[in-house]
């Protein structure tokens, strides 16, 4: 069968596929945003996000709150503790990309953020 380029369905057919196209590169841009945001996949980067918001949160309860907390709440007030938080677990979930836990998960993040609020 032979299209001619003036056949207004062939023409709607391009243009559903351009269009097609141009969704499939967005979706693609879509997905690799989220990939480098939560390299290890969004549950896990919610688990990080959660112990490290707790381990802030206990260092802000103490009458006396100190080191990067301190410095951080003191300069930015509680955005900067947003902040904060969302870096560190970014941070963590990066620096253990693809990482297999078995069973060491909890001490290595206490670790981790001992050395990064201090």
């Amino acid at each position: 069968m032979v299209f001619r380029s003036g056949d207004a369905a062939v023409e709607t057919r391009k243009e559903k596929v351009m269009n097609l196209d141009q969704k499939l590169e967005a979706i693609a841009k879509a997905l690799d945003k989220v990939q480098k945001k939560f390299p290890n996949g969004f549950n896990s980067w919610m688990e990080t996000h959660h112990e490290v918001v707790e381990a802030i949160t206990l260092n802000l309860s103490k009458e006396r709150y100190e080191g990067e907390v301190k410095r951080r709440y003191d300069a930015q007030g509680r955005g900067g503790i947003w902040e904060l938080s969302e870096e560190l677990t970014d941070k963590f979930e990066k620096l253990n990309k693809d990482r297999e836990w078995d069973g060491d998960y909890f001490d290595e993040l206490e670790e981790f953020l001992t050395e990064e609020l201090k």
